[in-house]
């Protein structure tokens, strides 16, 4: 099987881009990083901040900021309300450094594994590209690699799944699969292999040789061709 080498990345780098336009590096900036009137800290892979003594008329606190991960890479961001993300290589994540009074909301395109902090009073919700997740505290781990499909995986506590057509929840232990124009099915999972990515092990159980083909990008950066179209049925 031929490999051929075909890097095209936005971004070699984990970038940080604000909501005011300004990118940073946070590959290569280290430690404090201040922004406005905004502190950031990135140290050990993770990129946290403080809002708790920022008034709210302060510039651009609730506006999106996004953070992008490369092929190759992974990354956690701790959220201004305690909740921890880990973002997989190929990940977008977009998100205010201060949520609002009655919501909180954040965006995701990519594979992201969540610790939501608890907060009876303020639904935690994941925009994804073809559905939503709402919890209000919560471990899970979402994967929208496929174009039209989103996949949420329940670790602990209980989650609501919603598209435009319908909504399900999801109890832990099951993985709920939603690909449009199909609806919703659902599988049991093994946590150690649903969260494999963040030791870098991928699980594949009889799976298609372009299944193992679509995976290889994401950590390597290089596009994989099979020459010969037989073999894309062995497993």
């Amino acid at each position: 099987i031929p490999l051929v080498v075909s890097v095209d990345l936005p971004y070699d780098h984990i970038n940080l881009q604000l909501s005011d336009g300004q990118r940073i590096n946070l590959s290569d900036a280290k430690g404090n990083i201040q922004s406005g009137d905004v502190f950031l800290e990135n140290e050990n892979k993770t990129l946290s901040f403080s809002t708790a003594n920022l008034a709210d008329s302060s510039t651009n606190i609730y506006k999106i900021n996004t953070l992008t991960v490369p092929v190759g890479l992974d990354y956690k961001i701790t959220l201004s309300d305690g909740t921890l993300v880990w973002l997989n290589s190929a990940t977008e994540i977009k998100f205010p450094f201060k949520f609002s009074n009655n919501t909180r909301e954040v965006e995701v395109d990519g594979e992201a594994y969540f610790e939501v902090a608890k907060d009876i009073n303020r639904p935690f919700i994941v925009h994804l590209p073809q559905s939503e997740v709402e919890v209000l505290g919560t471990t899970f781990n979402i994967n929208t690699y496929g174009k039209v499909t989103n996949k949420v995986a329940l670790i602990e506590g209980s989650v609501k799944m919603k598209t435009q057509e319908s909504e399900t929840r999801i109890v832990p232990g099951i993985e709920m699969i939603y690909e449009k124009g199909q609806g919703f099915s659902e599988n049991k999972f093994k946590t150690s292999e649903v969260l494999g990515w963040q030791k870098g092990i991928f699980y594949f159980y009889d799976a298609s040789l372009p299944e193992i083909c679509n995976v290889i990008p994401r950590w390597f950066g290089i596009d994989v061709v099979l020459d010969n179209p037989s073999i894309k049925s062995k497993r």
